[in-house]
């Protein structure tokens, strides 16, 4: 015969198999909905771009006058002497080929930590030189 215990004990395991069954899906869902947000937040922005990553270049400053003509000729054509702080990502898109003037600080969407050459990346900002959001994949 079962005591009260052995009652409460099974009542709660059907509870919490029930919980986690109807809880699961909806966890899923929200990471789900987190990620397309990141994609309808890009829609916002007046320049928004996607495509492949052709090259990674990391600004450095090539000559006397403090530029990076050699190592990131684009970013330094249009950033001069401020392209020190600068990555420049040259990219495969819808627009044609480009580049993208990125920060070194900063911090990519997705989950990827910093860009390589034939990752998938979406864009979004004020321009290709002022960029707000660029998701990049994980690994």
């Amino acid at each position: 015969m079962l005591n009260k215990k052995k009652v409460f004990i099974i009542l709660g395991v059907l509870i919490l198999s029930v919980f986690v069954y109807t809880v699961t899906p909806k966890v899923d869902s929200y990471y789900k909905w987190i990620n397309f947000k990141s994609a309808i937040a890009a829609s916002g922005c007046p320049w928004m771009e996607g495509g492949t990553i052709t090259a990674v270049h990391l600004c450095v400053a090539d000559n006397q006058s403090g530029t990076c003509p050699a190592s990131c000729p684009l970013v330094s054509s249009k950033l001069a002497s401020l392209c020190t702080g600068y990555n420049e990502l040259d990219v495969s898109s819808q627009l044609g080929t480009i580049f993208v003037a990125v920060p070194k600080t900063f911090v990519y969407s997705g989950g990827g930590s910093f860009p390589k050459s034939n990752n998938q990346f979406i864009a979004c900002g004020a321009s290709n030189i002022v960029p707000w959001v660029i998701g990049i994949p994980g690994s």
